[in-house]
């Protein structure tokens, strides 16, 4: 389970994500979750969760010039220090919603 589960959520290439590279990530996903989802067209629920296979579908670079598929969403969001997004597993998917500041209808 565990490997079919690190597929789902990207990978890294040395298994730790530095503060630049969480930062970079966290911007990136800030803006796709708050404001840019039916842009995107990323099946958003109504409380807010996309599936993290779709957002890692996405052909989208971090401002540190990293694809966003490369990331582990995982680590990210529990290095994240500003506590943005969550994740939820349900029926073997892993799913993350933006915590607030949406501009988007949620």
């Amino acid at each position: 389970m565990r490997n079919d589960r690190e597929r789902t959520r990207g990978c890294d290439s040395g298994g730790s994500f530095g503060k630049d590279k969480i930062d970079a990530l966290g911007r990136l996903l800030t803006r796709i979750l708050r404001h840019m989802a039916s842009e995107l067209n990323l099946d958003m629920r109504s409380d807010g969760y996309v599936k993290v296979n779709d957002l890692l579908k996405l052909n989208m670079k971090t401002f540190a010039n990293i694809p966003l598929r490369s990331h582990n969403i995982d680590d990210a969001v529990q290095n994240d220090n500003k506590q943005r997004f969550s994740l939820i597993e349900e029926n073997g998917e892993l799913l993350i919603r933006a915590n607030q500041g949406h501009t988007i209808t949620v």
